[in-house]
């Protein structure tokens, strides 16, 4: 069975329609090249309405003489730094330690809140608009910074148990170097939980008390 004779009759019309899309193209660009037609023109005889162009083309006056020359524009900047360089990065300078995140605080701060209660670090004092959040004093078993984390995690362990440390931390988020990024701070401190003192009383010292208890609970947030 042939469908020649279908096929030829509607060859026209597949040509008209394509037609139209080579002849408009030049149409158009004939348009842009010469701007906008003239004004609509009334026969004599006839109401005149006043016709207002609701999006005039003004004249550009070409001081410089760049009408007609080609050149190359760079690509903008981007706003943000997302993908510029690693997203998450623990960073030291001496005893110093943070973690740098290539993402804005107001993203990263609803992170670090769920890190924390995921983590048991139960909150005594958070400050959304400083980016500071302040731990309650937390029980752990004395052991290595790996163990002594898992062991806050858990929250098993009481104040009488032997072998035993109170420890606080105190996290600040700041903005970062780069447009659209963050910096992670953390400090710890720690005394025996059987010692004399009165907790509110103690001050936070210029580093942890232990580094590398810091170290391991931000590589854990990064």
């Amino acid at each position: 069975m042939k469908y020649y004779p279908i096929v030829i009759q509607f060859m026209p019309l597949l040509f008209s329609l394509a037609g139209c899309s080579w002849f408009g193209s030049d149409e158009i660009r004939e348009k842009l090249e010469n701007g906008y037609s003239e004004p609509t023109q009334i026969p004599a005889g006839m109401d005149s309405p006043r016709f207002l162009e609701l999006m005039p083309i003004p004249e550009v006056n070409d001081a410089r003489g760049l009408v007609g020359t080609d050149y190359e524009i760079r690509r903008p900047e981007s706003l943000s730094t997302q993908f510029g360089v690693d997203q998450i990065v623990i960073k030291k300078l001496g005893d110093e330690q943070w973690v740098f995140l290539d993402i804005p605080p107001s993203v990263v701060w609803p992170k670090v809140v769920q890190f924390w209660e995921a983590n048991n670090l139960h909150v005594d004092q958070a400050n959304p608009s400083d980016g500071r959040l302040v731990s309650q004093w937390l029980t752990a078993r004395e052991g290595s910074a790996e163990s002594v984390f898992q062991s806050i995690r858990q929250g098993n362990v009481y104040a009488n148990t032997r072998a035993t440390n109170l420890h606080q931390f105190k996290l600040s988020l700041e903005p970062g170097v780069r447009a659209g990024s963050s910096e992670i701070y953390l400090q710890q401190r720690q005394v025996k939980a059987n010692a004399p003192y009165r907790l509110n009383a103690i001050a936070w010292p210029d580093n942890s008390d232990d580094l590398i208890l810091e170290n391991e609970i931000l590589k854990e947030i990064a």
